[in-house]
C-alpha cells in the first residue's frame, strides 16, 4: 500500500502526512484511529494499544501490563523499565510485525 493509497483510504488530504507519521514527526489523530485501523485491517483496540505502547509507554504499562498480574508484584518490572522492555503478548507481536512491514513498504515508496 502506498502512502497515497493509505492517505486516500483514511480520508487525508495530503499523503505527506503518512510520511510524517512514518518518520515519527507526527501522531495519528484520535479522530482517525478507526479509519487507520480499518485501512490497515487491524482491530481498533489492538491498533490503539499499539499506538499507546509507542506514544506513551508508561501509561501503556500501567493500563495493560498490570492486567497480567504485574501490578503490586515485587518481581514485576518497574514502569520505567517496562517502557524500554515491554512484555509482548502474541497478538501484540503480530500487530507490531504487521506495522513494521507496513513501515518498510511505505519507506521504500517514499522519495529520498
Amino acid at each position: 500500500m502506498s502512502q497515497r493509497d493509505l492517505a486516500k483510504e483514511v480520508g487525508l488530504e495530503y499523503y505527506t502526512f503518512v510520511s510524517q507519521l512514518e518518520a515519527g514527526r507526527g501522531r495519528v489523530p484520535p479522530g482517525q484511529y478507526e479509519a487507520f485501523a480499518r485501512a490497515l485491517n487491524v482491530p481498533l483496540r489492538e491498533f490503539v494499544k499499539t499506538l499507546m505502547r509507542f506514544y506513551d509507554p508508561l501509561t501503556y504499562y500501567a493500563l495493560f501490563e498490570s492486567e497480567d498480574g504485574a501490578a503490586g508484584n515485587d518481581n514485576a518490572p518497574h514502569a520505567a523499565n517496562a517502557a524500554h522492555e515491554p512484555a509482548e503478548q502474541p497478538e501484540m507481536a503480530e500487530l507490531a510485525a504487521r506495522l513494521a512491514r507496513l513501515e518498510d513498504l511505505l519507506a521504500k515508496k517514499s522519495p529520498k
